[in-house]
């Protein structure tokens, strides 16, 4: 993700930071592996716990954005988007085809409150889970998710809100807008503030993101 961090998304960051006040903090990982199924590359996302962790105990609010997204406007601060009771945000991605509906940690905003670490704190004690993902994994168990199957076919929210669910705003879909519609069901912002381009190899990646800079940033 490097290439993608330094050359496409990093400026984007820089700018929404210092338009809303955020200090932004940048962590390259050296040992990650372009194959996003291997044992390294899950392991590396799942260091992004410990990293949220970390700036938290130093801020009143963090915000992620993994290294494929691209903030295409600054005009409006994430954190608008919360309650005063919420401790933490995160968009639900829908794949018709999958049945699947689940938040996706790409984009996270969380508040230095008791619950937002006893959270983080219940996700690591959870541990990386077996399959397709690490971090998002065990958000999913921790919230008190219905997984579906082993590759999260069927995925939903329960029925009846958890402990933990109770305090986690669903931000606008437009925060964390999958590139590709079948992420996003059906429901997609016409001027989305923050495009994520998953699932996809490190040149589509480039390709698709360059694409889109040139679109919505430099014009």
């Amino acid at each position: 993700m490097a290439p993608v961090l330094t050359t496409i998304s990093l400026a984007p960051f820089a700018s929404f930071a210092e338009r809303h006040g955020y200090r932004m903090q940048v962590t390259y990982v050296t040992e990650d592996d372009a194959d996003r199924w291997s044992a390294t590359a899950k392991s590396v996302r799942w260091q992004k716990l410990r990293l949220i962790r970390s700036a938290l105990e130093q801020s009143d609010v963090i915000v992620w954005f993994d290294a494929d997204v691209l903030i295409c406007r600054t005009d409006v601060d994430i954190l608008d988007s919360l309650d005063a009771t919420d401790y933490q945000g995160l968009v639900l991605h829908s794949v018709p085809l999958e049945g699947r509906t689940n938040p996706n940690t790409g984009v996270w905003v969380l508040r230095n409150t008791e619950k937002a670490f006893r959270f983080l704190d219940r996700v690591l004690e959870i541990g990386m889970p077996e399959g397709r993902w690490a971090d998002q994994g065990a958000v999913l168990r921790a919230l008190g998710w219905i997984l579906g199957d082993e590759h999260y076919r069927g995925a939903r929210i329960p029925d009846t809100p958890t402990e933990l669910m109770k305090g986690t705003a669903w931000l606008p879909i437009g925060w964390n807008q999958p590139y590709h519609e079948r992420y996003a069901g059906p429901t997609m912002a016409s001027d989305p503030f923050a495009i994520h381009f998953m699932g996809m190899p490190i040149p589509d990646r480039l390709q698709y993101m360059r694409e889109v800079a040139d679109r919505h940033i430099n014009r």
